[in-house]
């Protein structure tokens, strides 16, 4: 399980955000809801940031410290879209892969029932 104490500062209730609800459901940040919801709320908030930053932009006040903030919180935004998807590919990559295994499997084990019916046949 996720260990809360371990984020990085105080946050709210993260049992009332969709997200955790979801995870606690689904039990993995790898079911498609919760990659959904994750998303989801970069893009909200990427909106957000970009709306408030373009005001400070049509009223000539990039130079303020809180523009630069929310500058900096878009393109903190940005990577974390990078990571998500970087993530998503991963995880796709990973159920190929596990998916290509289980038929190399499923081929081995009927490749050894093969082997052992000969063996049988050859003991006669």
């Amino acid at each position: 399980m996720i260990k809360l104490h371990n984020m990085i500062s105080k946050k709210i209730d993260l049992a009332l955000r969709p997200i955790y609800n979801l995870f606690k459901q689904d039990r993995s940040i790898l079911s498609g809801s919760v990659r959904r919801e994750v998303k989801t709320s970069l893009i909200a908030s990427d909106i957000a940031l970009r709306r408030v930053y373009k005001a400070y932009e049509e009223n000539n006040r990039l130079d303020e410290p809180l523009a630069q903030i929310v500058k900096a919180g878009i393109e903190g935004i940005a990577d974390l879209e990078f990571f998500n998807i970087a993530v998503s590919d991963e995880v796709e990559a990973l159920k190929n892969y596990s998916d290509k295994l289980k038929e190399q499997n499923e081929e081995l084990r009927e490749r050894i029932y093969q082997l052992s019916i000969e063996n049988q046949q050859l003991k006669f």
